[in-house]
């Protein structure tokens, strides 16, 4: 019609904070056998079985073959193009990340998309906007991973049991759109009491070490795979206790 206005939306960020992307099947705080995990599933309903990945499971518990992916609401949502690519249309993506083990609900694997087995580089984010973070007894790393091709067909080797494959395709997938990934770290402002592990050592001074030594060796980026966050930041050299 006549002095109408065609207006043009652009996608610009698609922002997740404490999100389970990689569900919480083997992902929870303390580490549980399969038939906790299943008992805790059928306790919160349907979400409960979507993310500890219950419908994946269930054929082969009963000595069927399923296709991966099948049934599985979050392997899915990690790898098919369906819900990869309405995602890689913003300008942006960033995540939220609780780091050194202060989420018990959504602990930093899951969160940060980050596999112990993936070698997906991320960069070291070292300016104005990584600074803005820290806040107080707040402080943040800020990491970036490039988009590329997608990986497929990711096969099982050395001692890596199916779902550790599985979580290795999802969080290679989704490292694959590109992201800026914040692992906030709240230890100081955290209430409650906390017990030193004296056989631990203190994991910002490990990531400090990591830099200082990437630094050495190279002079522009400072690059973390995806493996090395796992080993720095899904942990603390503390055992936190928080109040009821």
């Amino acid at each position: 019609s006549a002095g109408s206005t065609n207006v043009i939306l652009h996608p610009m960020n698609f922002c997740t904070a404490a999100t389970p992307h990689l569900g919480i099947a083997a992902h929870t705080y303390f580490i549980l056998p399969r038939c906790m995990e299943y008992m805790f599933a059928y306790l919160f309903g349907k979400t409960g079985k979507d993310l500890f990945r219950v419908e994946r499971r269930k054929g082969s518990c009963l000595g069927k073959k399923s296709a991966v992916g099948a049934n599985d609401l979050i392997f899915a949502m990690a790898t098919q193009d369906k819900y990869l690519r309405p995602l890689s249309k913003f300008r942006r993506r960033i995540s939220f990340t609780n780091a050194f083990g202060t989420d018990a609900q959504v602990p930093t694997a899951t969160a940060g998309m980050i596999s112990k087995f993936s070698d997906s580089p991320h960069c070291l984010v070292e300016d104005d906007m990584s600074d803005r973070w820290n806040i107080g007894d707040i402080e943040a790393l800020v990491f970036d991973t490039e988009p590329c091709e997608r990986p497929r067909n990711l096969q099982s080797s050395g001692t890596r049991s199916g779902k550790s494959d599985e979580t290795l395709t999802m969080s290679k997938s989704l490292d694959s759109l590109g992201w800026t990934k914040i692992f906030v770290d709240c230890r100081k402002g955290m209430k409650g009491c906390s017990v030193r592990c004296i056989c631990r050592r203190p994991r910002r001074e490990m990531v400090s070490s990591y830099i200082s030594k990437s630094r050495r060796n190279v002079t522009s980026e400072v690059i973390f795979l995806s493996s090395d966050l796992c080993k720095l930041l899904e942990s603390s050299e503390h055992l936190h206790f928080l109040p009821t």
